[in-house]
């Protein structure tokens, strides 16, 4: 006899999180350590590779024009990321941040590829999450963090454009977003006012289906 003490569709993050910041444990279960369970990459490991590279690899992304060049590039970039250094390690937040902060920026001009995009932004925006959270957990610091308040605003936002989420999916995420805003910025703050509106909306969207 298993129990389920949240919601099992949220992603590995966001489980192992609500678990930590709720019930005080960490979760060992082989759903949540097991690599194949992370968000949805469907990407093979290469090879380790050097820092210069991952920089060039940077490079180019910042210097692409075709939206499907970039894509493939970035999803090439998130290999070597991920095949050099874990996903708790600080150096995961330092090639990852640039490449979430580019996929955003280009998500305003890709077209007819938008889906495709926000698929992959959400993606490696949960995978951000992920890290930033093992690090916090790792040096037992304080869980509402306004790093993690503000990067799980992004992840709701970017599951808003993510045709692949069921509605209460994205309810789920804004409601742990603004929980942790509320703490870390507080009630009265413009970040935590808008992303309660979001949610206002979403939960509309959500009971209307």
């Amino acid at each position: 006899l298993t129990i389920s003490y949240i919601d099992p569709s949220l992603s590995t993050s966001s489980r192992k999180h609500e678990l930590l910041s709720r019930y005080f444990f960490e979760c060992t279960c082989s759903r949540c350590t097991s690599p194949s369970h992370s968000p949805s990459l469907q990407l093979t490991r290469s090879p380790s590779i050097s820092q210069s590279d991952i920089q060039k690899s940077l490079d180019e992304l910042s210097l692409s024009t075709s939206p499907q060049k970039f894509l493939a590039i970035a999803k090439e970039f998130t290999l070597k990321v991920t095949s050099t250094v874990s996903v708790s390690d600080e150096l995961c937040v330092n090639w990852l941040k640039p490449l979430q902060l580019l996929l955003i920026d280009k998500l305003n001009s890709v077209g007819i590829e938008f889906q495709q995009f926000a698929v992959f932004t959400f993606t490696i925006s949960e995978l951000l999450l992920t890290t930033y959270q093992e690090i916090l957990i790792r040096g037992r610091k304080d869980v509402y963090d306004p790093i993690i308040a503000v990067q799980l605003f992004i992840v709701a936002k970017l599951a808003r454009l993510n045709d692949t989420l069921e509605k209460h999916q994205v309810v789920q995420r804004f409601v742990e977003a603004v929980k942790y805003l509320e703490v870390t910025h507080g009630f009265d703050n413009s970040l935590t006012r808008e992303a309660v509106a979001m949610l206002e909306e979403e939960k509309i969207i959500a009971s209307s289906n």
